[in-house]
């Protein structure tokens, strides 16, 4: 299966879309079971500490070759995938929600948490058979843990 490539982010915009396409958009239930598969991530998360943050949760997740690299705010588009092979598949994006981080911050403050959403376009997701759920392609279902078969 070939690799999807996605961007590590703070955010979603409609900034990002270039045209009226549809879009998905999935919660990662199991942040850990989801970077097991073999996602190449670039980083766009600009804020300084909420990078720092969101890379304590995830590379220890990773396998040391895979690691995300720290972030470095960048203008996104989903592209169109009839561009290009390559074309970028989506969004991963870490919802920061609780007090404003403190600067220097590494760890999330009490009562502080991260949501990992994806968004991507249809063609990216399969339907689960047995209970209708939405997921990746290359995940099992989250709601059932069926495989989309």
């Amino acid at each position: 299966m070939k690799k999807m490539n996605l961007i590590l982010a703070n955010a979603f915009s409609i900034n990002m879309i270039t045209s009226s396409e549809k879009l998905e958009f999935i919660q990662i239930k199991n942040i850990d079971e989801f970077l097991q598969n073999n996602y190449i991530i670039d980083n766009a998360i600009g804020h300084k500490e909420t990078d720092s943050v969101v890379l304590r949760i995830l590379n220890p997740l990773i396998p040391p070759h895979r690691q995300i690299p720290n972030g470095e705010r960048k203008s996104i588009t989903l592209n169109n995938p009839k561009r290009k092979a390559d074309a970028l598949n989506g969004l991963l994006v870490a919802q920061y929600k609780g007090p404003r981080l403190q600067e220097g911050a590494t760890t999330l403050p009490e009562n502080a948490t991260i949501e990992f959403w994806v968004v991507i376009r249809p063609e990216t997701i399969n339907n689960c058979p047995s209970c209708g759920g939405s997921f990746m392609i290359d995940l099992h279902c989250p709601y059932c843990a069926g495989d989309g078969v």
